[in-house]
C-alpha cells in the first residue's frame, strides 16, 4: 500500500496500521494517525459495503492512462490478498461528504487497518 494514493478530490494516501486483538472498534480508529483526522467530523459508522471503494479502485477502465492501470493493479492485488488471507472484513467511515474510510481485517494477534480519506460527492 506504500505509496498509493486513493483518487478522489483529496488524492489521499492508503495507509496501513495494525492494532491488537483486544482493541474496541470503531472507538479504536480514532487512536490511529489517519489520513483526514483534521478535516473529518463526527464518529466512526460501520460501512454495509466495506469492500465496495477498495473494488472501484481496484477496477482499470478503458480510458485509465497506463499509470493508472498499474495503479488499479496494485489496489486488486491488495484487494486479492485481503479476500485470500485476512479473515471477518469490516468497514468503518466517519464524516459524510468528506469522510475517512477504514478497513480492518482479522490477522494473527490483531487487527489490520487498512485508511485513507476522500470526498464523496
Amino acid at each position: 500500500a506504500e505509496g498509493l494514493l486513493v483518487i478522489s478530490e483529496t488524492d489521499a494516501p492508503l495507509v496501513v496500521h495494525t492494532l491488537p486483538g483486544t482493541a474496541r472498534l470503531p472507538q479504536a480508529l480514532s487512536a490511529l494517525e489517519l489520513p483526514g483526522s483534521a478535516q473529518t467530523e463526527g464518529a466512526w459508522e460501520a460501512d454495509e459495503e466495506p469492500l465496495r471503494w477498495l473494488t472501484r479502485h481496484a477496477a482499470a477502465q478503458d480510458w485509465h492512462s497506463a499509470e493508472e492501470r498499474a495503479e488499479a493493479e496494485k489496489f486488486a492485488a491488495i484487494l486479492d490478498y485481503i479476500i485470500a488471507h485476512l479473515g471477518a472484513v469490516q468497514g468503518f467511515r466517519r464524516g459524510k461528504m468528506n469522510l475517512q474510510r477504514a478497513l480492518v481485517a482479522q490477522a494473527a494477534g490483531g487487527y489490520v487497518v487498512l485508511a485513507t480519506h476522500m470526498v464523496e460527492t
